[in-house]
């Protein structure tokens, strides 16, 4: 059975980005009982109105609608579908500010931005002088070479952060809709706050993996180490 390595959770990035995204408030006594992540799904049905069908929205599309929108403030002329890559919108040239711009046109929480790998020479670079560290540290040319070549084939982000929901260089507009859907499902819930079952445990999911840096299987019995 996979565990989730956390700190306490009744003080811990999860919790507080679980309430962000369904709009809740879960108390430290409510989160310190949990010890799966069933547990915590169980707090969150207890808050949300949760349906098997007949849901006002579908989360995933609401969200993509709000995305166009936003990007054809900036790139009018284009015909963006789910499918378009976020590369072709966004320049990795002060991808930060398009980023923050966004968020604010569309008035929703963005996951952690696409990473941006280093080019060739930069790799080459950092390559050669991990090899000599390690070298002169070691004495071992072995470990040099491990280390040059750890440098070359690793993705190193330029910026943002590295995370497995998918939101990476190579990410659609769908992509970034469907997991921007988890972080904001209270948000795009409309009127009736209605989110349908499957939907709800999708996003649950979601915001557990992204704010959890978790990569490893995740069902109601997956528990919560606290270290």
């Amino acid at each position: 059975m996979s565990q989730i390595t956390i700190a306490d959770l009744d003080d811990v990035e999860i919790v507080r980005a679980v309430e962000d995204a369904f709009k809740i408030k879960i108390t430290d006594a409510e989160a310190a009982a949990c010890e799966t992540v069933g547990d915590l799904f169980n707090v969150v049905k207890s808050k949300v109105r949760i349906v098997d069908r007949g849901a006002e929205r579908c989360l995933t599309a609401t969200a993509f609608w709000r995305l166009q929108s936003a990007f054809l403030q900036e790139n009018s002329a284009r015909w963006i579908t789910p499918a378009t890559p976020l590369s072709v919108l966004m320049p990795a040239r002060n991808r930060g500010m398009w980023w923050r711009k966004l968020s604010l046109q569309s008035g929703l929480a963005l996951p952690h931005r696409p990473s941006r790998q280093l080019g060739v020479l930069p790799r080459i670079f950092f390559g050669a002088s991990a090899g000599v560290v390690a070298f002169v540290c070691n004495a071992e040319l072995w470990s040099a070479l491990i280390a040059y070549a750890s440098f070359l084939l690793a993705d190193i982000p330029g910026s943002g952060e590295d995370n497995p929901t998918g939101i990476n260089g190579s990410a659609t507009v769908g992509d970034l809709a469907k997991i921007t859907a988890y972080l904001n499902a209270g948000h795009l819930a409309g009127p009736s706050g209605e989110i349908r079952s499957g939907e709800a445990w999708q996003a649950y999911e979601g915001v557990i993996r992204h704010f959890g840096y978790f990569r490893g299987p995740i069902d109601k019995r997956t528990r919560f180490r606290c270290v």
